[in-house]
């Protein structure tokens, strides 16, 4: 059965996708503060619509 799909990340799992060499966490951090990056505060934790993601960055799969 396939895996479904989620419909947020959180930012490590953001960075995760983009690869730890592309941007660094703070920079995603400033751009959410900014408005640049839409994201819920659920706790401690920032969680990006996955529509944004795949908009801006293309298809999601998780290894």
């Amino acid at each position: 059965m396939a895996k479904r799909k989620p419909k947020f990340l959180t930012i490590n799992q953001l960075l995760e996708f983009l690869g730890s060499n592309t941007i660094n966490r703070m920079t995603i951090y400033k751009q959410i503060w900014a408005g640049n990056i839409p994201a819920k505060k659920i706790g401690r934790k920032f969680l990006i619509p996955m529509k944004w993601i795949e908009k801006e960055f293309g298809e999601y799969n998780e290894q």
